[in-house]
């Protein structure tokens, strides 16, 4: 007798439990279009994408770095740049070095701290809108982010503290960035605000693609 040649077996895509599938070929659905500035880019989002994963997502970079619970879609709105507010405070672990020796509180031990908790929030709340395929807009594509400090202060007497990011893809030169400062001072909690440049917005959002041009549920601006 011959041998008898191994079955293949079919392979298929399951997606986590709860978690949203989008289905690039539906030209319709249900859903939001967020206007970063005012338009006329639009960051579009179904509505299960929203409420199943980008939702889900951004209150998970939160809590798992030690940050009080958020609304997520404001958050996510400050994030793209949607409507006037521009900057927010977000309750962390705290930021003190009170009690750290005095021989050891310098800059580097201030950078070194702020970094560990507030940026690695920021870096993944950004990876989450703009980097991850099933979470990043309809009509948009994920991408690659670079980042690199701006600035950075700190003034031990007053506790004053800020840290400027840059999140930009290419070379920093390009133009293609988006800003992150964050602010605090003595045991208040930080405040973070984004700025975007135009040609980060225009280059985010599709103006001619299919999904871009879908009606949707709602509109924020």
């Amino acid at each position: 007798m011959g041998k008898r040649g191994k079955k293949k077996q079919a392979t298929t895509t399951i997606a986590a439990p709860g978690r949203f599938v989008r289905d690039p070929a539906v030209e319709k659905f249900f859903g939001t279009a967020f206007y970063p500035y005012g338009g006329p880019e639009k960051a579009v989002y179904e509505a299960g994408c929203l409420n199943q994963n980008v939702f889900p997502l951004i209150r998970d970079a939160f809590h798992h770095h030690g940050f009080s619970p958020v609304d997520a879609s404001t958050v996510l709105k400050l994030v793209i740049g949607c409507g006037l507010q521009r900057s927010m405070q977000f309750k962390g672990p705290g930021f003190s070095l009170k009690d750290t020796p005095l021989s050891v509180v310098t800059f580097k031990s201030f950078l070194g701290k702020l970094l560990a908790q507030d940026r690695a929030m920021i870096d993944r709340l950004v990876h989450v809108v703009f980097s991850m395929p099933d979470s990043v807009a309809r009509n948009s594509t994920a991408i690659t982010l670079n980042s690199q400090i701006g600035f950075a202060e700190y003034r031990e007497e007053s506790g004053f503290r800020k840290v400027v990011i840059f999140y930009f893809v290419g070379s920093p030169s390009d133009g293609d960035s988006m800003r992150v400062t964050i602010q605090g001072e003595n045991d208040d909690p930080n405040t973070f605000t984004f700025d975007h440049t135009q040609i980060w917005i225009e280059n985010r959002y599709a103006l001619t693609s299919s999904a871009a041009s879908t009606t949707t549920a709602t509109s924020q601006y």
